[in-house]
C-alpha cells in the first residue's frame, strides 16, 4: 500500500474515533441513542470486499489496498493492524486476555469453541480465534 493509501485510512480512522469521543464526551457515558449514532457513523462507509485468489481466507479490500484475512467463523481481520499471533494458554497471554476484557477490548469469535490463537492488535484488541496461529500467519503471508 502506498502512503498516500495509508495517510488516507488513518485519516479516516481518527475522524471516527473523534466522532465516537465526541458522542461519549457529551455527558460521560453515552446513552444508548448516541452509542448508535456513533456505531452507524462508522457503518455508513460500507466496506467494499472482494475475494482475492484461492480459498485461503484472505480478501483485499476494494479501493483502500488492505489485507484482510478470515479468523474463522466468517470473521475478518485487517492484517495492517495485527502485533502478534500467540498461543493463549500460557499465563502471560491469559493475563493480556484478562486485562483487554475488563478494558472491553478483548474480541470472541471463537463461538464457544476452543481457544487456539489470540491476536493482538495495535489498537490493544485481543482477538480469540480457535485457529491455530501457524494458520493464520500462513493466510497472511499468502499460503494456501
Amino acid at each position: 500500500m502506498n502512503d498516500e493509501g495509508k495517510n488516507e485510512l488513518n485519516r479516516d480512522a481518527k475522524k471516527r474515533v473523534a466522532k465516537t469521543k465526541k458522542a461519549k464526551d457529551k455527558v460521560g457515558e453515552p446513552t444508548t441513542g448516541e452509542t448508535e449514532t456513533a456505531a452507524k457513523s462508522v457503518a455508513d462507509k460500507p466496506l467494499n470486499v472482494s475475494r482475492a485468489v484461492g480459498a485461503s481466507g484472505t480478501f483485499v479490500a476494494g479501493g483502500t489496498g488492505a489485507r484482510l484475512i478470515s479468523v474463522g467463523f466468517g470473521n475478518i481481520v485487517g492484517t495492517n493492524r495485527i502485533v502478534a499471533i500467540v498461543n493463549p494458554d500460557s499465563a502471560p497471554v491469559k493475563r493480556i486476555c484478562a486485562e483487554a476484557k475488563e478494558r472491553g477490548l478483548l474480541i470472541d469469535v471463537t463461538q464457544g469453541r476452543r481457544k487456539r490463537a489470540a491476536i493482538i492488535c495495535d489498537s490493544d484488541h485481543v482477538i480469540l480465534s480457535t485457529l491455530q496461529p501457524e494458520t493464520i500467519a500462513g493466510r497472511i503471508l499468502g499460503n494456501d
